[in-house]
């Protein structure tokens, strides 16, 4: 049976859609089957930032240049198997909101993934490199299974 995975972060342009993008990468690298998706706190229907783009295409060859930002609704919390944010705090408001599904929330890392929205260049290609490293470390840790 499929496994579904919810990435979030603040606006679903910069920091999850990596997030999604590396983990369905990796999840068919492996040949899990799980199925990525990703959303945002506060997301308005934005185009993934420019910046998000160029880091996951110069680093790892993934094209996020479709992604449309969209906001979290409590029917996709419900229908996850494992809510992944990107920060600590983020995962404690969505355990504040939504208690009965604490078990499965979790920050992407024990750091976090500081938001690189506004940065440079290199600020997304850290991020990147981040999230990436977190979902590599998460699967080979078995942490979704």
């Amino acid at each position: 049976m499929t496994k579904n995975i919810l990435f979030l972060c603040t606006g679903n342009t910069c920091r999850s859609p990596m997030a999604e993008g590396f983990a369905r990468a990796r999840f068919e690298q492996l040949g899990m089957d799980y199925r990525a998706q990703s959303a945002g706190l506060q997301a308005d229907g934005s185009p993934v930032n420019a910046k998000s783009v160029f880091a996951a295409k110069k680093l790892y060859d993934i094209d996020l240049s479709h992604h449309i930002s969209r906001q979290v609704t409590p029917q996709m919390l419900g229908q996850a198997d494992f809510i992944v944010t990107m920060t600590e705090d983020q995962a404690a408001l969505l355990k504040m909101l939504f208690p009965q599904m604490s078990e499965k929330i979790s920050p992407i890392s024990s750091e976090g993934i500081r938001d690189p929205y506004g940065g440079t260049e290199d600020d997304y290609l850290a991020c990147a490199k981040q999230i990436h490293n977190a979902i590599e470390a998460r699967t080979e840790g078995g942490a979704w299974s």
